[in-house]
């Protein structure tokens, strides 16, 4: 029989779409571009930093939402598995050998 702690499931399910919230908040294009124009001015550097941190932020949002989408079926197992314990007390009960 499978051992699993549904508590410790829907926990991490939670710590899962925390931290992929956060990792979706995460922006290097708008302020740290800006940054870089001041302190470099006259380089090409924040230009080529600007193309470059579109598709870092591209990467942060595709791996929040993916830790998010982990996190959707994490907690699908942990009903299923919920479901699954709740069905199979039931049908024990129902066998009642005490009759």
């Amino acid at each position: 029989m499978l051992k699993a702690d549904i508590n410790e499931l829907e926990r991490l399910a939670g710590s899962l779409t925390t931290i992929g919230g956060a990792i979706v908040g995460l922006k290097v294009a708008d302020e740290k571009v800006n940054g870089v124009v001041g302190a470099m001015p006259g380089s090409t550097v924040p230009t080529e930093f600007s193309q470059v941190s579109t598709e870092i932020d591209g990467a942060f949002l595709r791996v929040g939402q993916r830790m998010k989408d982990l996190a959707t079926k994490v907690t699908t197992c942990a009903k299923d598995l919920h479901m699954t314990d709740v069905q199979f007390a039931q049908k024990m009960r129902e066998l009642d050998f005490h009759k």
